[in-house]
């Protein structure tokens, strides 16, 4: 699968988006004198390739995809906690819903 966004989080973690629409959550451990990434989630629901990932305040972030939705999910539980369709997200909400 390839990897069309990263977004660092911090805490030697990273979020991957990939063409197929899956999110990965990696976690980059020191082995020696080299470095290992190793997946800790994967967050599925985007039925097109990632296009974008943006950190959120209190363990969230938010993706968008080719498929025309934005998602907004819980890091910590790997769950998907609001699915907005290019209809329905108005510019004049989009700092309350991100709030």
């Amino acid at each position: 699968k390839n990897i069309v966004k990263l977004l660092p989080i911090g805490n030697n973690q990273l979020l991957a988006g990939n063409a197929s629409g899956d999110i990965m959550l990696w976690e980059i451990k020191k082995v020696s004198d080299s470095y290992e990434l190793v997946c800790k989630k994967t967050f599925s629901g985007h039925s097109d390739s990632i296009t974008a990932l943006a950190l959120l305040p209190n363990s969230r972030f938010i993706s968008a995809s080719k498929d025309e939705t934005f998602k907004i999910w819980n890091i910590d539980f790997g769950k998907c906690e609001k699915t907005f369709g290019r209809e329905k997200v108005m510019p004049s909400s989009c700092h309350s819903i991100l709030a």
